[in-house]
């Protein structure tokens, strides 16, 4: 098993709460990984240009330290030399099912409070759906990141 699932294990939570940005682009393919991360990262660039002001230092600063570089080793670099590997909320799913985790539905108030929240309060393109008892953020059609919570199933 994972280091960090069993570090996660070893520690006992009573819950483990998963989020992780949505970039399906850990083919080994090129073409593939280049169209991904391409659709993906328009979506942040596309809401980062509506919401933020673009001479914004620390805009700048996370475009290039924090997108710069993993544009950069998901499009430049192959094999052992791609660290950034970024997976999609079903991946996470299936290897955490794997690993031993129990995932938990959303609290329906919650998600009602929350939708109403990005409504009523933030810019018309942000979004809060659900899948799977998965909690889905996002800008416009594009999924940016998921949230959902685990229990570690009793060992057999």
């Amino acid at each position: 098993m994972n280091p960090v699932y069993n570090l996660i294990r070893k520690i006992n939570p009573s819950i483990f709460i998963h989020g992780t940005v949505n970039v399906p682009c850990k083919e080994p393919f090129f073409a593939t990984r280049f169209q991904r991360a391409l659709s993906y990262y328009s979506s942040m660039f596309d809401m980062f240009d509506t919401i933020l002001v673009r001479e914004s230092h620390e805009r700048l600063l996370f475009e290039k330290d924090i997108f710069g570089q993993q544009i950069m080793n998901i499009v430049a670099c192959e094999g052992l030399n791609r660290v950034f590997r970024p997976q999609t909320y079903k991946d996470w799913q299936i290897r955490n099912m794997a690993a031993g985790f129990r995932q938990l539905p959303l609290d329906r108030e919650l998600m009602m409070t929350m939708k109403a929240k990005v409504k009523s309060s933030y810019h018309q393109n942000f979004f809060i759906d659900e899948d799977g008892h998965w909690m889905l953020q996002g800008w416009k059609h594009q999924i940016l990141t998921a949230v959902s919570c685990w229990i570690p199933t009793p060992e057999c």
